[in-house]
């Protein structure tokens, strides 16, 4: 995964990607939450977590430079309110239930969440496919290709969060390698949502 990230940081800096702002930050945010969740609930992988967090991290530093707009559109907005509304459910989660009973549950609020963040990245794969490297996403679905077989283990946590990772991949990719051609769009752009 530090390789794909790596790599899509390269084409941000090189002007091929302009990078979705809010879904970076939330999903830093969001990494750091599931890192915590991993912890609580004795899951060994939390190491695969702490570089998403940090690649996030990196990543949403570029985006104040070379991310798309000047400020957050409809669907940056509504992904951002959700990301926030998830953390008191999860503050609640922590304090109500037990530590061991807790834990997958945290992780299940900041997994919707986390989901809710990729609207903008899929709206804007669709509407906008020449603000994305194809190359950068093709590296990402392989590197979780790869990282499946390098996981000796595996939580629920671990087949949620790789599942939900890698078909997310696959989809922008395919988005950026398949869409149709037309003006027409099955995606309503956040400038249509406005109106």
């Amino acid at each position: 995964m530090a390789c794909s990230s790596g790599y899509y940081s390269y084409t941000i800096v090189a002007g091929r990607t302009k990078p979705s702002r809010s879904s970076y930050w939330i999903w830093t945010f969001l990494s750091i939450l599931i890192g915590a969740s991993y912890v609580v609930s004795g899951a060994e992988n939390w190491q695969f977590i702490a570089v998403n967090a940090g690649w996030s991290l990196i990543i949403a530093l570029l985006s104040l430079r070379y991310g798309e707009g000047d400020s957050l559109n409809r669907h940056d907005k509504i992904a951002v309110s959700i990301a926030l509304a998830s953390l008191p459910v999860w503050a609640a989660l922590a304090c109500i239930l037990p530590k061991a009973e807790a834990a997958f549950p945290m992780f299940f609020v900041q997994m919707v969440a986390d989901a809710v963040a990729c609207i903008p990245v899929f709206e804007k794969a669709w509407n906008r496919p020449e603000n994305e490297d194809r190359r950068a996403w093709i590296v990402s679905v392989i590197a979780v290709l790869i990282n499946t077989f390098a996981v000796p283990a595996w939580t629920a946590q671990d087949v949620i969060l790789n599942g939900w990772i890698g078909g997310s991949a696959l989809a922008v990719t395919l988005m950026l390698c398949l869409r149709p051609q037309s003006t027409t769009s099955l995606i309503p752009s956040a400038a249509a949502l406005e109106t």
